[in-house]
């Protein structure tokens, strides 16, 4: 989580959300009382620009790390009247209703999603929106580190798209969907940077293995320095009345 955290915290650092198609369909549910329940806000990535927007926000954060960016983003941002972080797991008693309830790429860590939606569902007045991954997120790493060790490390998998969408058309949820481009994964500054990081991640400890990274890295400049293009599905519901 504090790898994740640091590489959100790089991204918003880099590249503002204002212009996401997440933010654009949430701001068409956003009515007069100007309300957003961001879950799982991570480091304020869509919860700071919706409160530079006026609206208020009550961002649903259960990791120490990932509040830490949080705050600091909305204090640097300066609208902490405006947004009230939530130091809890989803789903929680804590939050109040919204007229929009948002998770932005993490019902993927949830154990049962539908839960987690339906709880979305109790929580919002006009809009439930959720935003998933339809390519795999590391997909570019396989392809770049996976010949150095098959079958070894690699990525965790993650729920994506076509896991999501059926199990809630099971559960009698028909959302509406739509499909976007993304620029997916970190931007390290340095090779150093992206080793370290990618060493913690495939979890290498022989300094042979290590050695082929860096060799790997030094080879495949494109793979640390940009982020891959990929697509996300943006799924998106009224609540039961």
């Amino acid at each position: 989580m504090g790898r994740m955290a640091e590489g959100l915290w790089r991204a918003v650092q880099r590249e503002s959300a204002d212009a996401s198609p997440i933010l654009d369909h949430v701001f068409q549910f956003v009515g007069p009382e100007r309300t957003v329940l961001d879950i799982g806000a991570g480091v304020g990535r869509f919860a700071v620009p919706l409160a530079r927007a006026g609206v208020r926000v009550e961002a649903v954060e259960p990791s120490d790390t990932m509040r830490h960016y949080l705050s600091r983003y909305v204090e640097d941002s300066e609208v902490p009247a405006r947004v009230r972080v939530i130091a809890d797991a989803w789903p929680t008693g804590a939050a109040g209703v919204a007229e929009v309830a948002l998770a932005a790429f993490v019902v993927h860590f949830s154990d049962d999603p539908v839960a987690f939606v339906r709880a979305m569902e109790r929580h919002a007045t006009a809009r439930v929106v959720v935003a998933v991954h339809v390519d795999p997120l590391f997909a570019r790493w396989r392809e770049a580190f996976g010949p150095l060790w098959p079958g070894g490390p690699g990525p965790h998998p993650s729920r994506l798209f076509k896991d999501l969408y059926p199990l809630l058309l099971q559960h009698d949820i028909v959302p509406d969907v739509a499909i976007f481009q993304q620029h997916m994964g970190p931007r390290w500054s340095t090779e150093d940077e992206a080793a370290a990081a990618l060493i913690a991640r495939f979890e290498i400890t022989e300094a042979a293995d290590e050695a082929r990274l860096r060799e790997r890295l030094r080879t495949h400049p494109d793979v640390w320095q940009h982020p891959a293009a990929g697509r996300a599905a943006l799924l998106s519901w009224a609540p039961p009345a």
